[in-house]
C-alpha cells in the first residue's frame, strides 16, 4: 500500500493578520508618516529665511491642502455612514482618531524646531550656542552645550552622557552652568539614538550650517537634517499616545457619545501638537505617564502580572525623561495601597507554577517587589547617577534668578482660584516677561495661564490671531458652561444619594486634578523667577478636564426626567465640544508657526 499523504493544511490568512492588526496598524502609520514628511517636510538644509516664507514654500502649501482634504474627508466619510446607518460607535472612534492624527502632524511635521532669524516655539534649546558648552577634560572633548539641544547632541555626537560642568573638581548649579544637564537622560539618549537611525534615510549637503551662532558652533547640514528629523520621533509617539487616551476612557467605563465627546475633545487639544514638534523632554514624559496610567487601570481590573510591570515601566521611563514623572508615581501609588489591602479579603487564585500556594496578598506582594525592582531603578537611576558623581540634590531645580519672569500678583485667590478673572479677558497670549512693569503683560493667573498654553504654546504667534481668538472663546464656551453645570450634578449628587458611580474614574479624574495643579501651584509658589505658569508641565490634567465632559454628557443622558435641562445641556456639549474640535482644527491648519518676538 503506497503511505497515506497527509493533507497540507489551509493558511487561515484572516485569522494571522488580526492577531498582528495592531503590528500592521502601527507599521502602516509609521510608513504614512515617513512619506509624508520626506515627500512635504523634509529640507536637507535650513529654508526658511523669515516667518512668511512659511507660505510660500510650495510644498508646505501641498502639505497642508492634503491634511485639508484628509481631515474634511473624515468627516464627510462619517456623515455619509451616519446617513447610510452604518456609523456605529467603534467605526465614529476610528474616524476621530485618524482625524486626531492628522491634526497632530499638521504642526509636528510641518514646522521647523529651529530655522532663520532665530525663531523657535520653544524653551531652552540653547541651539548652537558656544557659551553653553562644556570641556571635559578626562575625554578631550567639547560637550553639545547645556541646553536640549546640545543635551541630544552631546549624545550623538560622543555617545556618551551630557556632565555636570565642573571647576577644579567642585560641581557648578548656577543657571548659567548648568542650563538642563541636571535633568535625566533617558529623553536625550532616544532622540540622539533616533537621529543615528535616521543616517539611513537623511544623507544631506556638506556645509556649515548658518544659523544664529551654528556656523562657529561647527553644525553641519547633516547634524540639521538629523535634528530636525526628530519631528517624526516624536509625531509617532503622539500617534501612539491617542490609541491609549481611547484606552484609558474605555477602562473607566465611558461608552458610545460620552466616550466619543471625552475622546475627541482630549485628542484634539493643541498640546500634542506641540509635543510632537518641541525638542524638550516634557512630550516624551507624558507619553510614559499615559502608558503607565493605563496599564494600572487594566491591573486594577484583571490583577495581571505583566500589566503591573508595564505600569512600572511607564512610571520608571517617564521619570528618566522628566522627574516630573513622579506625579504619575503619586497619582497611582493609593490605587495599588488600596489592591493590598484588598488582597487581605481576597480568595485565592488558581496559579500554576512556585506561587501557586500563596495567598491572594503574598503574591501580590511578590508582584509589587517586581514592581518596584523596575520603578526605583529606572525612575531614581538618573538622579542617583547625579548625586553620587556630583552631588546633585536628588530633587534638583536648575536655579532660574529672571526677574523679568516674577509675577507681581502675589494675591494667592487670584492667582490660583479665581475664574473667570481679569486676565481672561485682558490678553490672549502668555508672554514670559514682565520688562515692560508696570504695563505688566504676563498673565498673573495660573488657571488662565494654563489654558492660553494649551492651546497656543508659550507665545504669541504671528498672523493668527483670529484663528487662535476663535480657540480660546471655543474653549471658554466650554470651560464656562462646565463651571455651571457640575455645581448643579454634586448637588443633585448629594440630594438623590445616588449610587450608581464609578469610583475609579471618580478617583483618577480627582487624583490627577488635584495632584497637577497642586504641583503646579507649589512650582510657581516655590520657583517664582521662572517660566512657571505652563501647561506642558501638567498634561494630565487634560485626561480629567475632558473626561468630565463626557460623564457629564452621560449624565444629561442617564437623567431624561429632569427636561428640558437634559435636552439643554446634552445640546450645548455637543455644540461647544464640536466648536473647540473645528477651530482646533482651522486654527492649526492656518495659523502661521512662527511666534511673535
Amino acid at each position: 500500500m503506497s503511505e497515506l499523504v497527509e493533507p497540507r493544511k489551509h493558511i487561515n490568512w484572516k485569522e494571522i493578520i488580526h492577531k498582528l492588526r495592531f503590528l500592521l496598524i502601527g507599521l502602516g502609520c509609521v510608513i504614512f508618516l515617513y512619506v509624508m514628511y520626506f515627500a512635504f517636510c523634509f529640507n536637507a538644509e535650513p529654508f526658511y529665511i523669515d516667518r512668511s516664507n512659511f507660505w510660500k514654500d510650495g510644498r508646505n502649501i501641498a502639505f497642508h491642502i492634503i491634511c485639508w482634504v484628509l481631515l474634511f474627508g473624515g468627516l464627510v466619510t462619517g456623515v455619509y455612514l451616519f446617513i447610510n446607518h452604518k456609523l456605529n460607535y467603534r467605526i465614529a472612534a476610528i474616524i476621530i482618531a485618524l482625524m486626531g492624527g492628522i491634526f497632530v502632524m499638521i504642526y509636528g511635521l510641518s514646522t521647523p524646531i529651529y530655522n532663520y532669524n532665530g525663531n523657535w516655539n520653544q524653551h531652552d534649546l540653547y541651539y548652537g550656542n558656544l557659551f553653553s558648552r562644556y570641556y571635559m577634560e578626562d575625554l578631550d572633548i567639547l560637550d553639545g552645550g547645556g541646553g536640549h539641544f546640545g543635551m541630544i547632541m552631546t549624545v550623538y555626537r560622543y555617545n556618551i552622557l551630557p556632565e555636570v560642568i565642573q571647576h577644579n573638581g567642585v560641581s557648578d548649579f548656577s543657571f548659567s552652568a548648568v542650563l538642563e544637564r541636571y535633568q535625566p537622560k533617558l529623553f536625550y539618549l532616544i532622540s540622539a539614538w533616533f537621529m543615528k537611525f535616521q543616517t539611513i534615510f537623511i544623507h544631506a549637503n556638506e556645509g556649515l550650517v548658518s544659523i544664529d551662532g551654528s556656523t562657529a558652533y561647527g553644525l553641519t547640514n547633516q547634524e540639521w537634517a538629523l535634528f530636525e528629523s526628530l519631528r517624526l520621533l516624536y509625531t509617532m509617539m503622539e500617534w501612539a499616545q491617542i490609541y491609549f487616551i481611547y484606552k484609558i476612557f474605555v477602562r473607566l467605563k465611558l461608552q458610545q457619545k460620552p466616550l466619543l465627546i471625552a475622546f475627541a475633545l482630549a485628542i484634539f487639544n493643541p498640546m500634542w501638537c506641540y509635543f510632537a514638534n518641541w525638542a524638550n523632554n516634557d512630550g516624551m514624559s507624558t507619553f510614559f505617564s499615559i502608558i503607565a496610567i493605563y496599564y494600572v487601570l487594566c491591573y486594577m481590573q484583571d490583577g495581571k502580572t505583566y500589566q503591573l510591570l508595564l505600569t512600572a515601566l511607564g512610571i520608571g521611563c517617564s521619570m528618566a525623561c522628566k522627574l516630573g514623572g513622579a506625579l504619575t508615581a503619586i497619582i497611582i501609588a493609593p490605587l495599588l495601597v488600596y489592591r493590598f489591602i484588598k488582597s487581605f479579603k481576597a480568595p485565592k487564585q488558581e496559579r500554576k507554577g512556585p506561587f501557586k500556594n500563596l495567598p491572594e496578598w503574598g503574591f501580590v506582594m511578590i508582584q509589587y517587589v517586581a514592581f518596584a525592582l523596575i520603578v526605583f531603578p529606572l525612575g531614581l537611576g538618573f538622579p542617583i547617577y547625579n548625586y553620587v558623581r556630583f552631588g546633585q540634590d536628588i530633587v534638583f531645580f536648575s536655579p532660574v534668578n529672571n526677574e523679568a519672569l516674577y509675577i507681581v500678583n502675589e494675591n494667592f485667590a487670584e492667582r490660583f482660584l479665581l475664574f473667570p478673572n481679569a486676565d481672561t479677558f485682558r490678553l490672549l497670549w502668555v508672554y514670559h516677561s514682565n520688562r515692560n512693569a508696570p504695563a505688566y503683560i504676563q498673565d498673573t493667573s495660573l488657571i488662565t495661564a494654563i489654558i492660553k498654553t494649551s492651546l497656543y504654546g508659550e507665545y504669541g504667534f504671528g498672523l493668527s490671531f483670529i484663528q487662535c481668538l476663535a480657540l480660546y472663546i471655543s474653549a471658554l464656551a466650554l470651560i464656562f458652561f462646565m463651571m455651571f453645570v457640575t455645581p448643579y450634578r454634586i448637588v443633585r449628587f448629594i440630594r438623590n444619594k445616588a449610587k450608581q458611580v464609578n469610583p475609579l474614574r471618580i478617583y483618577l479624574f480627582a487624583a490627577i486634578i488635584i495632584v497637577c495643579y497642586g504641583w503646579a501651584v507649589y512650582f510657581v509658589n516655590s520657583y517664582p523667577h521662572t517660566c512657571n505658569e505652563d501647561m506642558r508641565y501638567i498634561p494630565l490634567i487634560i485626561l480629567p478636564l475632558a473626561g468630565l465632559v463626557g460623564t457629564t454628557y452621560q449624565y444629561f443622558e442617564d437623567h431624561e426626567n429632569i427636561q428640558p435641562i437634559a435636552l439643554v445641556g446634552k445640546g450645548v456639549i455637543i455644540s461647544c465640544a464640536s466648536l473647540f474640535v473645528f477651530c482646533a482644527a482651522l486654527t492649526y491648519l492656518t495659523l502661521s508657526p512662527w511666534y511673535v518676538g
